[in-house]
């Protein structure tokens, strides 16, 4: 018993050693194959391609939708601004031009004012033919060939109108002259008596600067028409109505007296050329 105990005793550790060797490698195998499992889950569960080209494939549909859908959607469009009439007011203007009253009623203000009156009714100012005056202070111009006014404010023009200037053989004088004194709602009467071709009716005046003896005034004169060009000799209006010139005064109209009685001063220089 003691041999076979110690051949027993003797077998057993060679036999575990071949059994431990087998456990021992499926142990491993397995140990090896649970490793390997595990970093197939971590690839797959850590691969961020699959879902970063769905989300960005979504994004980008999304984005293209959107877009799409905000470019299709009809829009309102924003007016265009009105073009602005940008011709200047001294840029030359048809000689024979000539300006109903009516259409006179505010005078044709450069200066001091928030728009220019010329440039909203699209009347244009002509230069004075002679040029602009080079004196400074105040100094009015009237050319008794253009049938305009200027007035000048150390040479720079703030205002200008059509003025209608005395008729044949009661011709305006020419020459420089200076407002003598100012008037306000006055009565002009006839020196001329009735049956004179040059007599006229009493006539109301409400803006007059005097500047020569014998009756020669810059005013207002609300019975006229027509302004401008050609309405110094006698005339047919585009109404069908007949005027000649004045008596010997400038004549303008009522808004345009009102504005250069405002502004003149007595002593301001006249200057009346051909």
């Amino acid at each position: 018993m003691g041999g076979a105990s110690a051949r027993g005793h003797a077998a057993r550790p060679h036999g575990m050693r071949g059994w431990g060797w087998r456990v021992g490698a499926l142990i491993i195998w397995l140990a090896l194959g649970v490793t390997l499992a595990g970093c197939a889950d971590a690839i797959v569960a850590q691969s961020p391609a699959p879902p970063a080209i769905a989300t960005a494939t979504a994004t980008a549909t999304a984005t293209a939708t959107a877009t799409a859908t905000a470019t299709a959607v009809p829009t309102t469009p924003t007016p265009a601004p009105k073009p602005v009439r940008t011709v200047p007011c001294n840029a030359p203007a048809a000689p024979t031009r000539v300006f109903p009253a009516g259409d006179l009623q505010h005078p044709f203000l450069l200066a001091g004012d928030a728009f220019s009156t010329c440039v909203l009714l699209r009347f244009v100012i002509p230069a004075p033919a002679g040029g602009a005056p080079q004196t400074g202070g105040k100094v009015i111009l009237v050319n008794l060939t253009q049938q305009w006014l200027w007035a000048y404010a150390d040479q720079h023009l703030v205002f200008a109108t059509p003025i209608t200037s005395g008729q044949p053989y009661l011709w305006t004088p020419e020459g420089t002259f200076q407002v003598l004194r100012k008037e306000r709602d006055t009565t002009f009467y006839s020196p001329w008596l009735p049956g004179s071709p040059f007599y006229y009716t009493p006539e109301h005046v409400n803006y007059a600067l005097f500047f020569r003896d014998k009756g020669f005034y810059i005013h207002d004169a609300p019975w006229r028409r027509y302004f401008g060009p050609g309405t110094d000799v006698p005339h047919t209006n585009a109404d069908g109505t007949q005027e000649t010139g004045s008596h010997g005064c400038v004549n303008m109209a009522p808004g345009a007296g009102a504005w250069l009685y405002g502004w003149a001063d007595v002593g301001t220089t006249i200057q009346i050329v051909s």
